[in-house]
């Protein structure tokens, strides 16, 4: 029998296979060995870092080039046009449009965080900020802000040197070109520098549903960022070159703290259990100890002090947050989450599959929005399937596929089945909810299948029976078919026949390409085609937009504005709809209404006495005054979202008197003995009234 080579490895040498796999036979006589297998290691294969070629620079040149112009045209993706019909002024409603149309189910975007960062803008970035909430809430609520934590913030940078349009637009498009720069350089270390399979996952990351439907919040941040720090860890392992084990552990350290300090664990998570898996899986399939430990000391003195500075780093910004962190954990909302998983997906683990067919004005009731019933395209079971089949031919293990699919095989259980309480805890994924962990759980399969399509042309098995490869396919096409038949239920049959015959054509053909027995022509071509044609509705999800003049050119925030220049630091009330609460807060002025992401306990006690009605007002909360006269100052504080709670008040009580409200919003003309204690300073779109005391 032949012997197999073992690998060497070349520092020099452009191709990385699929080093380090087991073959526990290769003393022993196998007549599969013999006959069937064409071995990984029969030829040679070398290892290298990234490959930072002319084409990659020039990929790289391209991204920069436009992130830096679309900032500076003050382009981005928000749904802020959406302004332009909630409070309508008389504009067009394609203000500020260029293309596409605002989501209005993205409210968290364009009625909370961008009217808290034009508030923190407005302010020159405190951070305390009594209109977005008690204690200092700009600290955690991840809006930029004067602390040397937004040092860590690349995406914040932009606000202290050019215009707030175009800060806005550069945070914007960090995170598009952040995921599409991070996730290439990712890829091409797990490819083998395989760069258009490398840049076809960056954008299918980028389009894919769920991270498009939830791209106003932190987790597109969390997918580059986890990228980053997979790629700066390989940097401090593999490299020998001091200056690039410098500059990644400044990088290291840098992104490490703009990660950790989005305080959102339901993502983070899960995600950093991905790297952590993934890097393992690098390492064990790339093992060499003589490119390991070469500048060993090097590389462990550098390592010590990236975390030595992320100690003292972390310590400072948990001192100065400390406070706030707390009475956030201590709310009713949302609180110190605990889940012990089980609950499983708000749709199913394939309704990707079928995702061309829904929007966000139809789809299936049962699945809540087009938001929670968005993740992405799953390919798990075939390629864990394909993997197991393919060790029981060879008897060889491909750890950097089998990592990331272990992992896979993890959070699939916490989602579908659960933990054991003590488990939970000690994972602490008893903070990510299952409905949340999806999400991390889908960036997974898409860096999974990448991996594994990179390593199909490593896995040849020759003279394999035609039977076996004829039951292969029919065993996906079965398996579609259950996807198909699942979706229909689970969606209570909003599918039509010809969608699901769609749906199982389209991703029968792109699990079919999965199969490593089969030897077929261009199967990265029809693969990544599959799936660049469903990523293309996700394109418009968001529009394209450009500038902020929905909010700051409405006439409601030049009033106040206005006002707010010739009589500075008053504070201000909005009596009605909360939508007048959220474009009063952009403007900057101390408002009672909008959004308070923190709880303001400290102006609660004065409307509520005593915290006897805590429970209600202790959370993260859309707030709504309203007028409530009674003759007696009393008040009404009531629940009426898990993330809401009105409040009824008399617009001329004393208790307005003691926390210094001089000025008074109405969203229609108020009655004559709400206002008795006022004069009416404005009168057009909103109501502004001005207290007498």
């Amino acid at each position: 029998m032949k012997k197999h080579k073992t690998q060497k490895v070349s520092t020099n040498s452009p191709v990385i296979p699929p080093s380090n796999t087991i073959n526990e036979n290769s003393s022993a006589k196998s007549p599969v060995a013999d006959n069937k297998i064409e071995h990984l290691n029969e030829i040679t294969q070398p290892f290298e870092l990234i490959r930072f070629d002319k084409k990659l620079n020039i990929y790289l040149g391209i991204c920069v080039l436009a992130f830096l112009i679309l900032s500076l045209l003050k382009i981005h993706g928000s749904s802020v046009a959406s302004w332009n019909d909630i409070i309508p002024e008389g504009s067009t409603s394609t203000k500020s449009i260029l293309a596409g149309t605002p989501k209005r189910i993205r409210m968290d975007e364009y009625a909370v965080l961008t009217p808290f960062t034009l508030s923190q803008y407005n302010n020159n970035f405190p951070t305390a900020n009594q209109a977005i909430g008690g204690q200092n809430a700009p600290l955690i609520g991840f809006v930029p802000v004067n602390h040397f934590v937004t040092a860590f913030r690349p995406n914040f940078w932009a606000y202290y040197f050019l215009s707030q349009e175009q800060a806005f637009a550069w945070a914007w498009n960090f995170k598009t070109f952040g995921i599409l720069i991070s996730v290439t350089l990712m890829l091409m270390l797990l490819t083998g520098n395989n760069l258009l399979l490398s840049i076809f996952g960056g954008f299918w990351l980028l389009y894919s549903s769920g991270t498009q439907w939830w791209y106003s919040t932190s987790w597109p941040d969390c997918i580059f960022l986890a990228a980053i720090l997979f790629t700066c860890a390989v940097y401090l392992i593999f490299s020998k070159n001091i200056i690039s084990l410098i500059i990644s552990t400044l990088l290291f350290v840098l992104f490490s703290v703009y990660y950790a300090t989005i305080l959102y664990p339901p993502y983070q998570l899960p995600l950093a259990y991905f790297v952590i898996f993934l890097l393992a899986g690098y390492v064990i399939h790339h093992f060499n100890k003589d490119i390991i430990f070469d500048k060993l000391f090097i590389k462990l003195g550098l390592g010590l002090g990236a975390f030595a500075a992320l100690g003292i780093i972390f310590f400072k910004f948990y001192s100065d947050a400390k406070p706030t962190i707390e009475a956030m954990m201590n709310t009713a909302y949302p609180g110190k989450r605990t889940d012990f998983g089980g609950s499983g997906f708000p749709t199913n683990m394939f309704s990707e599959y079928y995702h061309l067919f829904v929007n966000s004005d139809s789809f299936p009731q049962a699945w809540i929005n087009i938001c929670e019933l968005s993740h992405y395209i799953n390919f798990a079971p075939v390629i864990v399937g394909c993997m197991i089949w393919y060790y029981a031919t060879t008897q060889k293990i491909n750890y950097l596929v089998l990592l990331p699919s272990i992992f896979v095989v993890f959070i699939l259980i916490w989602i579908k089945v659960g933990f054991p309480e003590s488990i939970a805890k000690l994972t602490l994924m008893s903070m990510s909810p299952p409905k949340r962990t999806q999400i991390p759980f889908g960036v997974a399969n898409v860096i999974l299948a990448i991996i594994y399509v990179s390593q199909l042309k490593y896995m040849k098995i020759s003279d394999l029976p035609i039977s076996k490869k004829v039951i292969s396919i029919i065993i996906t096409i079965l398996f579609m078919g259950i996807t198909a038949a699942t979706n229909d239920s689970s969606s209570g049959n909003f599918f039509k026949a010809p969608q699901l015959v769609i749906g199982v054509i389209l991703f029968g053909i792109a699990n079919i390409m999965l199969l490593f027995p089969l030897n077929i022509k261009f199967r990265e071509v029809i693969f990544t085609s599959v799936i660049a044609v469903t990523l293309v509705p996700n394109i418009m999800v968001n529009p394209i937009a450009k500038g902020l003049a929905p909010i700051t050119e409405h006439n409601i925030y030049q009033q106040i504005k206005a006002i707010d220049k010739a009589d500075p630091h008053q504070r201000w009330m909005v009596n009605g709809s909360q939508f007048y609460g959220y474009i009063t807060q952009a403007t900057g002025v101390n408002v009672l209404g909008g959004v308070k992401y923190v709880p303001d306990f400290k102006t609660m006690k004065v409307i509520d006495g005593k915290y006897k009605r805590d429970t209600v007002y202790n959370r993260y909360a859309h707030t709504v005054y309203s007028s409530y006269i009674d003759g007696k100052d009393s008040t009404v504080v009531a629940l009426n979202f898990e993330d809401g709670y009105s409040i009824g008040i008399d617009g001329c009580s004393p208790r307005l008197k003691e926390l210094k409200v001089k000025y008074m919003i109405f969203d229609r003309q108020p009655q004559p003995v709400e206002v008795r204690c006022m004069k009416r300073i404005a009168d057009s779109t909103v109501q502004i009234y001005q207290r007498n005391d």
